[in-house]
């Protein structure tokens, strides 16, 4: 078995999600030694509960805890992936509100190891999987949600990976697309389950649209550009010029990446082909 990492970002989340996402990890029928936890506190609140668990499970789970300013969900894991050890054949991104299924990595592993470790590969949300479209034979998929991720770790460093323009939202989309763009795959392995229980993110819409701002400016959609500002502007009109012009030295990407990827705008935030509407 390959030692994987397994990066999680940690921003004021209690200390029940904090114990019921790490005893998820601990009750893998992946071997436990082989997985190193690396745990990111951006919020300065959650480390308290880490530590808890840890006394509470001694010796259970290698995890390593790093402190630092809220930099956002791209930016977080491209830091903890620099804290990896250096024979990890793959970096996990999980999100603290994501429950593994106890076979969950060990499918998701054997899934990559099928493909060579060549590719993205996502796990399979319950109790709502995400809307978008995948082959059910090979599993290929236009792009990878990040709340349950295994970027093989060659691969991310190739991709340099999450672009930390993106604070929340829509990074995951960028990634897979520049993926695709250098040809390197998008696979949703559908028995590497976990329950991802969602919560009100209300409050997150102004952030949401910004970041679909980005995408749409970055993969060439003026229409969803223009989309976008108009809900920013609807939300704080004094605000959103000024949220816009700070994107204004973001790079377009080449053209000849965006014919190879093709970018689904046309489905809305699924930015890809719908399996229900």
């Amino acid at each position: 078995m390959q030692l994987i990492s397994l990066g999680i970002v940690l921003y004021k989340n209690s200390r029940e999600e904090i114990f019921k996402c790490l005893d998820a990890i601990a009750y893998q029928d992946y071997p436990l030694e082989q997985i190193e936890v690396l745990i990111r506190d951006q919020g300065g609140q959650s480390n308290q509960w880490v530590q808890e668990w840890i006394l509470q499970f001694p010796n259970k789970l290698k995890i390593k805890i790093t402190e630092g300013e809220n930099i956002g969900f791209g930016a977080g894991h491209n830091m903890l992936f620099k804290e990896r050890s250096i024979e990890s054949k793959a970096y996990i991104c999980l999100n603290p509100d994501a429950l593994l299924h106890p076979s969950c990595l060990s499918n998701l592993c054997q899934f990559a190891q099928y493909h060579n470790w060549y590719g993205l590969f996502e796990g399979m949300q319950e109790p709502v999987m995400q809307p978008k479209f995948y082959d059910r034979t090979t599993g290929e998929t236009e792009w990878c949600c990040g709340a349950c991720l295994l970027i093989p770790a060659d691969i991310f460093t190739k991709l340099q990976g999450f672009d930390p323009n993106f604070f929340m939202y829509c990074e995951d989309v960028d990634l897979s697309w520049r993926a695709r763009a250098q040809n390197i795959p998008c696979y949703l392995c559908g028995n590497a389950l976990f329950y991802h229980y969602v919560g009100d993110r209300s409050n997150r819409t102004e952030m949401a649209f910004y970041s679909h701002y980005l995408l749409a400016l970055k993969w060439g959609s003026p229409q969803n550009q223009l989309e976008s500002v108009n809900k920013l502007l609807a939300i704080h009109p004094e605000k959103a010029p000024m949220q816009i012009k700070n994107l204004e030295s973001i790079l377009p990407m080449p053209p000849a990446d965006v014919l190879r990827v093709q970018p689904n705008f046309d489905q809305g935030d699924v930015y890809a082909q719908r399996l229900w509407i």
